[in-house]
């Protein structure tokens, strides 16, 4: 097993193991990888877009990765069933601590009016998160199940900015991840889930309960 905490991804690692074992890499891989870096540098704005990170970056492009291409299919082409789902995050979101954590969520009523799945809401935490003023994010969604039967989890989805640690709080609910971006999973109703969150995330990052989960600003 091979783990590198200073990587910046996985696609920075086989771009560096493909080197150093003098693979070559086609185009087919070279775009893959160039997808893997970008999407986990946040198109290299993050704190890990390393000189490694860039150096593999470019390597992809000489072997053939197109980041017009990348960025057409992963930024550009947002469908209207993710617009829907946008509007209704940015409609349930909810500041707390002075702006400093955004909250917000989607159920499974949410994903059938527009048509859509949790498939479609991967990034809308992002949209918490980029908030100015927001350190730390999270948005919950209700899994839809493909069985006909209804999970009874709710799934949350953290975002932190540095020097928080979005695992610190995933662990505690048996979730992963890493210190900006982690996850878990809450087998409880939405609200019951989200106070189990929102005070763990007070706890570890604010040292104050949270005072109202559903009261948004004004």
């Amino acid at each position: 097993m091979w783990i590198d905490p200073s990587a910046s991804s996985v696609g920075e690692m086989v771009v560096r193991l493909a080197q150093a074992a003098q693979w070559p890499i086609d185009d087919n891989a070279a775009q893959a990888l160039w997808t893997a870096i970008v999407t986990d540098t946040g198109r290299f704005s993050y704190e890990n877009t390393s000189a490694a990170a860039l150096s593999a970056a470019l390597a992809c492009v000489e072997a053939g990765a197109s980041p017009t291409v990348a960025a057409t299919y992963l930024y550009q082409s947002v469908s209207w069933a993710e617009r829907q789902l946008q509007r209704t995050v940015l409609n349930n979101m909810t500041l707390h601590h002075g702006g400093r954590l955004a909250t917000s969520w989607l159920t499974r009523r949410d994903f059938a009016d527009a048509g859509s799945g949790p498939e479609d809401a991967q990034n809308l935490v992002n949209v918490l998160r980029d908030t100015s003023g927001v350190e730390a994010a999270v948005f919950f969604y209700e899994p839809v199940s493909t069985d006909g039967t209804i999970p009874s989890i709710v799934k949350a989805s953290l975002r932190t900015r540095a020097p928080l640690d979005a695992l610190d709080v995933a662990v505690q609910f048996g979730g992963g991840g890493h210190a900006r971006a982690a996850g878990c999973s809450i087998a409880a109703p939405m609200h019951e889930a989200r106070r189990l969150v929102l005070d763990a995330m007070a706890e570890a990052y604010f040292l104050d309960p949270v005072p109202n989960a559903d009261t948004r600003p004004a």
